[in-house]
């Protein structure tokens, strides 16, 4: 008789680790066998794991050792059974394969199997825990819903992928594909065909010989898929392979940047065993982000070995060249028609076809498998005609002879734009579990690891046949369960904030003292937290959805105010953009309508579009003022304080925040006050206006600590460094720079933290003398950003850190980090900082009397420079540029032998006409007027910026000019 399975966390280690025995004495091991492994199989926390090794070695039943790990670069702690703990794990074991339980067959047969024969079942081998993991609550295990992720090396992310009932025919073409994707220099393969024609059945039917040989991922794209959501399911794919660059980059910015991904993709999927099955490609048309995203993929595959592309479309959508194609390209492209006449015939056969009727049927329907899907020999085939309209023959053959029941449902399941489980069907009382089998039965639904969805043709035919009424109502149904989802997610996100995350210092138990957690574990949990959320929100986006079809538009209103800024912050800004598009403003009060309308402002903002949120914000800001909101106006003005300093605009700037503050003020909202003081101080910091900075940012921090905004705390004394930096108080500045990371370790944002350290780092190197000080803060600046994949901080970085380097005279290393930096930025187009690594470079050839060298990078630094009319990068530039020079005269007064030789032999050897400012000096006096000329300059500039502090400075430096 069948029996209730139960196994302790402890046993579950035993088992997990006894089918990893054969790893023990192996140079290089599986990641399922460190802890996170461990607990990712078991479906523990990672704490909990630690706990229970502890135990077991306390037991002596297992062992511990540091290994290598399959794709992961540092040795890692790994856990194996001990011959004590075989004898236990045995037992265990054998216990189990004799226990009796209840298996539904791929017929839905249900009947009593010892638990060692499932595997005569099944055409996987699934391990014990993963069986284990698939018991129903009512002791059942389902072949449908058994979807594991199989052998020890390779990972199968394919829960997106349909379930196959049977397969016929597609040999040459499955041939074909399977040598493409064996070939080394054929990494992309599009598979396209007309609607119906089996590309998904052909893909799917090819993973079953795929996931045994790579890591498989299957990604559906939808009318309404986004680069984010896209990447999302990519990053937790790479993510589960302790590839973690991707996840860490999506979690930590709102704006995406192609070029950073590209960057980060190209660490992340190098020598990577996998395939990525991208379908219904064609629905991206009309997304140019998404085709942005696959051509600079196209780009990356052609010099990165190891991942393989397969992409499903109706018809070619080009995002790479006619180059890409052909024998010497990395494309190719496979187009599939209609089944061949023995495949239609055994398909037909599979469905009890009256073969008398086959000659008919394949003549009407030209193979197509969908048509011979659909198609019922059993009543006349005269609606049939030749190529005929699968969109008519629905409604004449299918629909019009339906049941209600079977009507209903696929009226249901034709609102829903992803896979749903079969319980939400059942707001309709007609509706049974037959009525799915027999729906099934006829390829009407289709089914998924997630549950249940139509075909698109069947999708948008029976949408439209919906009466107004009827749609409205099963709108409000599907609103309803993702609402219900969705609660149920946050309240586990709660849960898990109190009772998972632990912060440093705390114990893990009441009353137990143990080890402090480790940076990993704490990054750990912040993921799974971070991924909960985004789930949460998944279902709240799709709520919003549903009920804006319903035309409640009040409620969707309601949720995106409630949820706005969490779906900002967590990066769905193309999906909430396009749900606030559609919330209509004459269906919501006009208090809620200025809110949505500041937050399509803070999209556009964080998208880099200023222009149109500038135009945005002052016509909502027009819109608060005319009714009377204060505190939307404050924060539309605030707003546009912010985008105006960003685009050196700063007076305006001013002007703005002034009067958000005075509205802030009038209404008392201290968290405006203290957001509006905080710009206040870095605008007047920038104009060099420091003791109004200061004062500015103190009282930002007074009503921060009000109200316990921890951000904004953090931010202030963030603020007030930058001051104190800008004055020379380089001390006071790195306490607070302290302070504020100690804020940042609190509130978990590893991103904020990673830019104080750079401000440390660049602290130390104005203060002359500290070089392996700021060293040391800008490497933790390159590893932060490497472990978060912040491609650009990784710049900064290694940009800040080559001049130090060249400071101390390590030149070699100052060069290395130069090209690197130069890198990141050439490719991800940033100017600013492509004219400060060039800056960087003339400073280290100065330092390595390559004068020409020297000249040539500043002069194409300050070119860049201009043309972004970056002003104190200029003012920069020429300051550094000046002391070259002066470097280059006192050479030029006591010249070891060749240098005069070389500098004219340089200006001869220049093919075109230079600008005199960077032809080489001749002399030591033309040199000195030279470096003269250009610290005037910066001063000129610092001058123009308003920056006092600078002015005085560097006049000081120019009198020390020979």
């Amino acid at each position: 008789m069948a029996q209730r399975i139960y196994l302790t966390a402890e046993e579950k280690i035993l088992i997990h680790l006894f089918d990893y025995s054969k790893f023990r004495n192996q140079w290089e091991v599986p990641f399922n066998v460190t802890q996170e492994g461990i607990a990712s199989a078991v479906g523990i926390a990672r704490c909990n794991v630690s706990r229970e090794i502890k135990k077991l070695r306390e037991k002596e039943f297992i062992e511990e050792r540091v290994a290598h790990i399959k794709g992961v670069v540092r040795k890692r702690k790994v856990y194996f059974l001990s011959m004590d703990g075989m004898v236990p794990a045995k037992q265990i074991k054998a216990h189990l394969e004799n226990s009796v339980i209840k298996f539904r067959d791929s017929s839905g047969i249900l009947n009593e199997i010892k638990l060692t024969d499932l595997n005569k079942h099944l055409d996987i081998r699934p391990t014990m825990l993963e069986i284990l993991r698939h018991i129903s609550s009512d002791n059942i295990i389902d072949y449908r819903a058994l979807q594991v992720e199989i052998t020890d090396d390779f990972l199968s992310f394919t829960d997106k992928a349909p379930t196959l009932k049977y397969f016929f025919g597609r040999t040459d073409e499955s041939d074909n594909i399977q040598n493409l994707l064996d070939q080394e220099d054929q990494r992309i393969i599009i598979i396209q065909g007309i609607a119906g024609v089996g590309k998904t059945a052909l893909a799917t039917k090819l993973l079953e010989t795929y996931k045994k040989k790579l890591n498989v991922f299957w990604f559906k794209f939808y009318e309404w898929s986004t680069l984010n959501s896209l990447l999302t399911q990519v990053s937790e794919f790479l993510g589960t392979l302790n590839r973690t660059k991707l996840k860490s980059y999506v979690e930590s910015v709102k704006r995406l940047d192609i070029n950073e991904i590209s960057e980060i993709l190209n660490t992340d999927l190098k020598n990577l065993k996998a395939l990525l099955i991208f379908d219904d490609f064609h629905k991206i048309e009309s997304s140019p982000k998404l085709l942005q995203f696959f051509q600079s993929l196209c780009d990356l595959s052609k010099n990165l070995t190891g991942p393989k592309i397969m992409i499903l479309s109706r018809q070619f959508i080009t995002f790479y060249t006619p180059q890409d194609t052909g024998e010497s390209g990395i494309v190719s492209e496979v187009t599939l028609s209609g089944l061949d006449q023995a495949s239609s015939y055994k398909l037909l056969a599979e469905r009890n076809v009256d073969q008398n009727k086959f000659e008919k049927i394949y003549e009407l329907t030209q193979g197509h498998p969908l048509f011979l899907e659909l198609v019922d020999p059993n009543e006349t085939l005269d609606n049939l005609s030749l190529h005929s309209d699968i969109k008519k023959y629905i409604h004449s053959e299918i629909f019009t002879k339906l049941p209600e029941d079977g009507r209903k449902l696929l009226g249901i399941a034709s609102v829903f734009r992803f896979p749903i489980p079969s319980s939400v069907f059942f707001i309709e009382q007609q509706i049974s579990y037959d009525t799915i089998d027999r729906l099934i039965e006829k390829r009407l639904l289709n089914e998924y690891a997630a549950g249940y969805m139509v075909h698109d043709l069947v999708r948008e035919f029976f949408t439209n046949r919906l009466t107004p009424q009827i749609r409205t109502e099963y709108h409000k149904a599907a609103a309803e369960y993702y609402i219900l989802e969705f609660e149920r997610l946050s309240t586990n996100v709660e849960i898990y904030r109190e009772d998972e995350v632990v912060k440093p210092g705390e114990d893990f138990e009441p009353g137990v003292t143990t080890e402090k957690p480790s940076t990993e574990v704490l990054e750990t949990k912040r993921y799974k937290k971070f991924d909960m959320e985004r789930r949460a929100l998944q279902f709240c986006l799709e709520a919003q959805y549903h009920f804006i079809q319903a035309e409640d538009h009040q409620e969707a209103s309601r949720l995106a105010i409630e949820e706005g800024v969490n779906l900002i912050s967590h990066g769905y800004l193309d999906e909430f953009k396009l749900i606030l598009n559609n919330i209509s403003e004459t269906s919501v009060v006009h208090d809620e309508w200025t809110t949505l309308q500041i937050l399509q402002g803070d999209i556009l903002t964080i998208q880099g579009d200023w222009d149109n949120a500038l135009s945005h914000y002052k016509k909502v800001l027009e819109q608060c003022l005319k009714l009377g909101f204060k505190l939307r106006a404050a924060e539309a003005l605030r707003n546009l304080g912010a985008i105006n300093y960003r685009r050196g605009e700063l007076h305006k700037s001013v002007g703005y925040l002034q009067k958000a503050l005075k509205l802030s003020e009038e209404q008392k909202d201290y968290h405006g006050i203290a957001n509006v003081h905080y710009w206040l101080g870095v605008v007047l910091n920038r104009q060099g206006e420091y003791d109004r900075a200061i004062a500015h940012f103190n009282r930002c921090m007074t009503f921060a600590e009000k109200i316990n905004f921890l951000p904004g705390i953090a931010k202030t004394y963030t603020g007030i460094s930058d001051v104190l930096v800008n004055k020379g108080e380089y001390e006071d500045a790195i306490k607070n720079y302290l302070k504020s990371i100690d804020i940042f370790d609190q509130t978990g944002n590893v991103y904020e933290k990673s830019e104080v350290y750079n401000r440390i780092g660049i602290t130390y190197c104005k203060q002359g003398g500290h070089e392996d000080d700021a060293i040391k803060y800008y490497t933790k600046r390159i590893e932060i950003s490497k472990q978060i994949g912040d491609v650009r901080g990784e710049g900064y970085g290694l940009s800040n850190a080559a001049e130090c380097y060249a400071s101390k005279g390590n030149l070699e290393t100052a060069l290395d980090y130069c090209e690197k930096a130069l890198n990141i930025f050439t490719k991800m187009d940033e100017k600013r900082m492509i004219a400060n690594t060039l800056m960087v470079y003339g400073i280290v050839f100065g330092f390595k009397r390559d004068w020409q060298a020297s000249l040539k990078y500043f002069e194409d630094s300050i070119k860049i420079a201009k043309s972004i009319n970056s002003l104190d990068m200029q003012a920069q530039i020429y300051f550094n540029f000046g002391f070259m020079l002066r470097d280059l005269g006192l050479a030029l007064q006591s010249p070891p032998a060749g240098l005069a030789k070389s500098a004219s032999a340089h200006e001869q050897s220049s093919e075109e006409p230079q600008d005199p400012q960077f032809q080489m000096p001749d002399s030591a006096s033309n040199a000195f007027a030279r470096a003269r000329g250009n610290i005037k300059k910066s001063i000129e500039l610092y001058r123009e910026l308003k920056n006092e502090v600078k002015v005085k400075r560097l006049s000081a430096e120019l009198a020390k000019i020979p």
